[in-house]
């Protein structure tokens, strides 16, 4: 009882000293990119922009990697996450993941499960581009989300959607994705397609 519970918190504390080292370590930092915060309007301090990634694994896919930013593009957290079950792919020509990364990682699924609720409330706006992935990837639910691909559908219609690289491109004059994914990049990208979307409405779609 008492010495699993005073076990456990001293495991939580050596994790969260030994989760700020890999970050710098890996250059996981709100400076990546060399992105230019901006300043977002008051009523988008309730929102925050969360995107993953995801590895294969003998149990099919799994995080790997998860980030939220808030409105101005700032990073709340970003934690390579090594998954439940042994990898069978790291997916990096998707995910930017290699096994190099994940050397000496101890952070769990559990870990940014708890990070991500002390950042996001049931008041929060969750943003994100096909946000049942990465929820599903995250095993939470949350019932106050924007996501750009209903907020920017395809013009054909469902079951077709607009990729984030696309929206990027032709509404942010944005070039991501060109090789692996960053989730930093895309979280920040899809932020900035909501305020994009909720300031201008219908207007964003002639955005030359």
């Amino acid at each position: 009882g008492h010495t699993a519970k005073n076990h456990n918190l001293q495991q939580q504390q050596a994790w969260l000293r030994r989760h700020h080292q890999q970050q710098q370590q890996h250059g996981l930092s709100s400076a990546a990119n060399g992105h230019q915060q901006q300043q977002a309007p008051a009523w988008a301090s309730s929102m925050a922009a969360l995107d993953c990634e995801m590895c294969i694994t003998t149990a099919g896919f799994e995080l790997t990697r998860a980030t939220l930013v808030d409105a101005n593009g700032a990073v709340l957290f970003d934690e390579l996450v090594v998954p439940d079950n042994p990898i069978t792919d790291h997916n990096t020509r998707y995910s930017g993941i290699t096994a190099a990364m994940l050397e000496g990682v101890e952070t769990r699924l559990a870990n940014v499960q708890r990070l991500l609720m002390q950042h996001v409330g049931p008041d929060t706006l969750l943003v994100g581009h096909a946000l049942d992935n990465d929820l599903s990837a995250l095993k939470l639910c949350h019932s106050k989300v924007i996501d750009t691909v209903a907020l920017f559908p395809h013009p054909r219609g469902p079951p077709y959607k607009s990729s984030l690289k696309f929206l990027a491109s032709k509404y942010l004059k944005r070039n991501i994705q060109e090789g692996e994914h960053d989730s930093i990049v895309d979280a920040r990208t899809a932020m900035d397609l909501a305020l994009l979307k909720i300031t201008k409405g219908g207007s964003a779609y002639m955005v030359n």
